[in-house]
């Protein structure tokens, strides 16, 4: 039977965190081998240091948590992370700019997309679906 935990993602992304559970997190996910941790941009680097002998990606979010803010400051967030050793991104897109009948959303992935395979790293888009009807989601996706 194949190990499930690696296809596991152990994440911690609250505004009050401490450098001691994102330890616990980075212990965790090497004893149980999962497949990455999701962290803030901020503990990225850290992250990265005290996994490079593990073979768990390091992802983090961007624009995290209503994707607010304009391409040019996630393009920003997006090298930095990358500088600073994620694998992959979690983009949160402009649900905004979604909500207002603009395609700037399409145009903004394509944008961040660019940037992430060009460095051979992985993108997701983040969709808060609870702020979205069916045909909206529909849309969206």
């Amino acid at each position: 039977m194949k190990n499930l935990n690696r296809y596991l993602e152990s994440t911690l992304l609250r505004p009050a965190m401490t450098e001691r559970e994102v330890d616990l997190l980075i212990k965790e996910a090497i004893e149980e081998q999962f497949v990455g941790v999701c962290v803030p941009p901020f503990w990225v680097k850290k992250a990265k240091r005290e996994l490079r002998e593990q073979d768990i990606q390091v992802v983090t979010v961007i624009g995290f948590p209503f994707g607010f803010e304009d391409t040019a400051t996630k393009i920003t967030e997006t090298k930095e992370a990358i500088l600073n050793g994620a694998d992959e991104l979690d983009m949160v897109w402009s649900q905004t700019a979604f909500h207002s009948g603009m395609s700037w959303p399409k145009i903004e992935i394509a944008q961040i997309a660019k940037i992430c395979h060009a460095e051979e790293r992985m993108l997701k888009v983040i969709i808060e679906t609870a702020y979205l009807t069916p045909e909206q989601l529909r849309e969206a996706v």
